[in-house]
């Protein structure tokens, strides 16, 4: 599998968008709504190139 550089950055800084201190590093904590933006991010993203996803809380 060839790595894809410009899309982890892209994914990387869309994930830090997910954040409780805008301009101050990128804190996200468990159980909040940037936690649950992020996850579901990612789980969309999963999907989109067909994996199949569970979240198990």
């Amino acid at each position: 599998m060839k790595i894809n550089i410009k899309r982890i950055m892209s994914d990387l800084e869309i994930l830090n968008t997910f954040n409780t201190t805008p301009k101050n590093g990128c804190s996200r904590y468990s159980f909040t709504i940037e936690d649950t933006r992020a996850k579901e991010y990612l789980m969309g993203e999963m999907k989109a190139i067909g994996m199949e996803v569970r979240h198990v809380s």
